[in-house]
């Protein structure tokens, strides 16, 4: 889905530094979606040398490291949801079916994830766009799997999570099929 992006009016703009207290740091752009239509706001992007900043004792650096670190922060803290998610799962599957077969189910899992990541980063999908518009989202994956690029990003992604994942696996297995084994019995 393409998405076409405009800068807000000069009038808007000056909407919205006189709410900032005439602070002109920030501009916030608007999107379409050329399916639906509608305007939504949103996407706050800061650009240096636009005047003073919301809070006077904060710099443009501040900002930044501020921005940095929140960003890094929920990268980090949702990819170890999902890691957690995996090793419970393949934990699930080697209880049930056996060593290789966990190991089995993880092959397929990490490569999806990371088509998953080039869907949502790039054509903007989500989970329930499978339910809600599934030829829609048959063509953009199949669209997406003849582009050589985007299958190279899905496998560098499907090798980070690849990687972090036995990372993740060689430090908490024993914790982790104590807890399994404990359920069982």
């Amino acid at each position: 889905r393409s998405r076409e992006v405009r800068e807000l009016g000069s009038v808007e703009r000056e909407r919205e530094a006189d709410r900032n207290g005439g602070r002109r740091g920030v501009v916030v752009i608007q999107g379409v979606d050329q399916k639906g239509g509608e305007w939504h706001r949103g996407h706050v992007i800061r650009r240096s040398n636009l005047g003073s900043v919301a809070a006077p004792w904060m710099s443009e650096m501040d900002l930044l490291w501020f921005d940095i670190v929140m960003n890094s922060a929920f990268a980090f803290v949702g990819h170890y949801l999902g890691l957690v998610s995996m090793y419970l799962m393949h934990g699930a599957m080697r209880t049930l079916f056996g060593r290789l077969a966990g190991w089995s189910m993880m092959a397929p899992a990490i490569l999806l994830s990371g088509l998953g990541i080039h869907l949502g980063r790039f054509s903007r999908f989500n989970s329930w766009d499978l339910v809600v518009n599934p030829l829609e989202a048959l063509k953009t994956i199949l669209d997406t799997l003849a582009t050589p690029s985007a299958i190279l990003f899905s496998l560098a992604f499907s090798f980070f999570v690849a990687l972090t994942y036995v990372i993740f696996y060689l430090v908490k297995r024993d914790d982790a099929w104590d807890f399994i084994e404990a359920g069982r019995g």
